[in-house]
């Protein structure tokens, strides 16, 4: 009996590229041309890579030998930010972690609207599930 539910069923991305935007086939090619010529340190390239896949909101796994495998969408993480907005009442800018970087994503937030904008925009970058750092540590959630 096949199981039809698509979050159990693991898809390296490397594998279907075709299904993939123009914009990250472009990176891959870019980065495996690298790895597959030799010139230089494909663990390096490896690194390059992942961090510039994350910036597009994939992420993979590589080995010492530097070849990648296991692509697939990265879990957005939002960040709310905590400040007074400017009538004096809790505020937040919620910011988006993706790998190294952060960027905000809405600013001044209500409080009482922090998570239904984090979830919209989740859904709106095709995330099946996100989380929420907050000082009381991390809340995931699936987009629905």
């Amino acid at each position: 009996m096949s199981n039809n539910n698509n979050d159990d069923q693991k898809v390296d991305l490397f594998e279907s590229q075709d299904e993939l935007p123009a914009g990250i086939r472009a990176i891959i090619n870019h980065h495996m041309t690298q790895i597959e010529e030799g010139e230089c340190d494909s663990y390096a390239v490896c690194r390059d890579f992942k961090i510039e896949m994350a910036n597009e909101g994939y992420t993979f796994d590589y080995g010492l030998d530097g070849v990648p495998f296991d692509l697939r969408h990265s879990v957005p993480i939002f960040v709310p930010v905590h400040k007074e907005g400017s009538d004096g009442d809790s505020a937040y800018d919620i910011c988006q972690v993706q790998g190294e970087n952060t960027r905000t994503l809405f600013r001044s937030v209500p409080e009482d609207l922090v998570r239904p904008q984090i979830a919209a925009h989740a859904a709106s970058i095709g995330a099946k599930k996100y989380k929420i750092q907050c000082q009381h540590g991390t809340i995931e959630r699936r987009c629905v």
